[in-house]
């Protein structure tokens, strides 16, 4: 119900032809024509794929399957340098496991399958920058961790972080002159340009005291939050990764080696750990509480537990293996994810392996009802295209507010000509400042219309056929042609 703003896109056809890109995201997107957010990457990626896939489904969800696999790859690669190719996908399992990705891919709606799809590919161009054996190899790394960056900022607001890891690593590269000056600070601008622009309206957007969902911006929760947050992120991995690291130590000086391997390895992960700690509590600051919540929303902060599995089984891998023989990998990894699970509170919890698979199969049978009702509400105002549809809109208003743009939009995309209107059923549901904004936004639809809707008054002086109700998470009113559809 809410992937519906690509039909409103389309022209003849069903169609979106390449040069009307640009105008449909200034006219009819948050591009154009801020209201609340702005990400500018997101729309534009989705008007890209209406203009190549069109209304084929199949393609969209092979796209959505080439994200997620680009993801999953990067991840497998580069710890598999480490610990073996076979070992390397042990460790793929928690993070495969994890229950929100059922809210991620199941659907074509969420943002956040760009924002996987861009995280593999800057983790590959990060591999490309300080793996790679060619000027060419790092140049390329280089521009694809530019790439990713900016898709990653654009997408979603709470990615912007990333902004910086990429930054820190251009430069990083620059310094040890893997990357020239030159190329390295064009892409440091490029980055720092588009996030600044992104994020000076972002500001604009939250000046008011309130964010997006009409919460209020309070420091002093703010940094509750954000320390509790951090003693969650340090309180296992903090000592854990400080006793490795002594254990390290300890071996290399007991083979009569320098410290300096093992320093320079014990940096590397502790500048990746401290970016894992900085990006889970600035999470947990934006959704206003600790993660996980098991929805979309946990990525990429609620992979906090299973990449610090990755980190630590390569840490300790890099720095063993010259003493010890491969097989020992899989006793680091089994040790690493078995104490990790039985020891951090949750953990043990969000090894969902059939989360996935259980809510793609629910998600496919929610919309062939969905469909098989609004190919019957269409048939209905085919057969009489002066009756004007009513839909019904009931509490919570955070509920209905989507599915009437998402209603209308359906229908005319599927021929229907007939008006279409709002009805509310207000009843005495308490409400948030959240819903009480919503709630006033339909009401405004339902009185003066819009180039949607009709004003409700209008319809019900011309409903001399009859008319066509549409109960939204409600039933249908019986004095018209009724049709329910559910968005939960």
């Amino acid at each position: 119900m809410d992937d519906w703003e690509p039909f409103a896109w389309l022209g003849p056809g069903a169609k979106l032809p390449f040069s009307e890109i640009w105008s449909t995201l200034l006219t009819k997107t948050e591009v154009g024509q801020p209201a609340g957010r702005f990400r500018p990457g997101y729309y534009f990626l989705k008007a890209l794929e209406m203009a190549i896939w069109g209304t084929n489904v199949h393609l969209w969800y092979f796209f959505r399957t080439l994200e997620f696999t680009v993801f999953i790859a990067s991840i497998w690669w580069i710890t598999s340098r480490f610990v073996g190719i076979w070992p390397a996908a042990i460790l793929l399992i928690p993070i495969l496991a994890m229950p929100f990705w059922a809210d991620v891919w199941a659907r074509l709606g969420p943002s956040e399958a760009y924002g996987s799809g861009a995280l593999g590919i800057l983790l590959l161009g990060t591999y490309g920058v300080f793996a790679g054996q060619s000027t060419r190899v790092r140049c390329i790394g280089a521009i694809a961790i530019t790439f990713a960056t900016v898709i990653l900022v654009g997408v979603k607001e709470t990615l912007v972080p990333f902004a910086g890891l990429s930054v820190a690593l251009l430069a990083i590269a620059s310094a040890r002159r893997l990357l020239s000056l030159p190329l390295a600070g064009s892409l440091v601008v490029v980055i720092c340009g588009v996030t600044g622009a992104i994020m000076l309206v972002v500001q604009k957007t939250v000046s008011g005291g309130v964010d997006y969902y009409a919460r209020p911006i309070e420091l002093s929760s703010l940094t509750t939050i954000a320390r509790s947050s951090l003693l969650h992120a340090i309180s296992y991995w903090g000592p854990v990764y400080l006793a490795a690291g002594s254990a390290l130590a300890m071996l290399e000086r007991s083979r009569g080696q320098t410290l300096r391997r093992w320093a320079l390895a014990s940096l590397m992960t502790a500048a990746v750990f401290v970016f894992l700690v900085a990006m889970y509590v600035s999470q947990c600051v934006a959704y206003r509480g600790e993660l996980p919540l098991n929805m979309r929303y946990d990525f990429p902060g609620g992979l906090f537990v299973p990449i610090n599995y990755c980190l630590l089984s390569c840490y300790v891998a890099y720095m063993t293996r010259p003493y010890f023989a491969p097989w020992s990998n899989w006793v680091v990894i089994g040790a690493v994810i078995l104490s990790g699970y039985l020891m951090i509170p949750k953990a043990a919890g969000q090894f969902r392996p059939l989360s996935l698979p259980k809510a793609t199969f629910r998600n496919i049978e929610r919309t062939d009802t969905f469909f098989r009702e609004l190919q019957s509400i269409v048939t209905a105002a085919a057969s009489s295209p002066g009756r004007p549809v009513i839909l019904e809109t009931y509490e919570p208003w955070s509920w209905a507010y989507e599915p009437v743009f998402a209603l209308s939009t359906y229908l005319q995309a599927l021929g229907a000509k007939n008006p279409v209107s709002i009805r509310m059923h207000a009843g005495d549901r308490a409400s948030g400042a959240l819903d009480e904004g919503l709630k006033q936004s339909i009401k405004k639809l339902q009185d003066d219309g819009s180039p949607k809707f009709v004003p409700l008054a209008t319809s019900m002086a011309e409903m001399k056929d009859g008319c066509i109700s549409v109960g939204i998470n409600g039933p249908p009113v019986p004095e018209c042609t009724g049709f329910a559809v559910k968005t939960e």
